[in-house]
């Protein structure tokens, strides 16, 4: 379409408009607000329909937490038994280290060897 029909036919249809200008907005000022008020309900509507959802996923989610913490799953200790780590062996040797220079031995060892000695005492 050439420039100068395209600025004929906006000037033609802006005469037009401005001509009718009072009564279009008249009529579509009740039309716009209902549209806008269909679309607030309509909004409430989804967000009622989303926190449903959520609720919803949030109670399957606890079910399936429960379930899960109550089935024992093999190699896996349950969040109920109590499972005690061991000290690294490193941990151990210094510990006996330390008692060992400080003139104190564990108990275990301490008792085999009066056992030890007692036996080849009496022998």
């Amino acid at each position: 379409m050439p420039p100068f029909l395209a600025f004929l036919l906006g000037a033609v249809a802006g005469a037009v408009a401005s001509a009718f200008a009072p009564e279009l907005q008249r009529n579509a000022r009740p039309l716009l607000r209902e549209a806008l008020k269909k679309g607030i309900l309509f909004a409430r509507g989804a967000q009622v329909s989303a926190v449903e959802f959520v609720e919803s996923l949030e109670d399957i989610y606890a079910e399936a937490k429960a379930e899960a913490d109550r089935a024992p799953v093999a190699g896996v200790p349950s969040a109920g038994s109590v499972s005690r780590k061991r000290a690294p062996a490193s941990r151990k040797r210094a510990t006996r280290k330390a008692r060992a220079i400080a003139g104190k031995r564990p108990a275990k060892r301490a008792g085999k060897r009066t056992a030890k000695g007692a036996a080849g005492e009496a022998a």
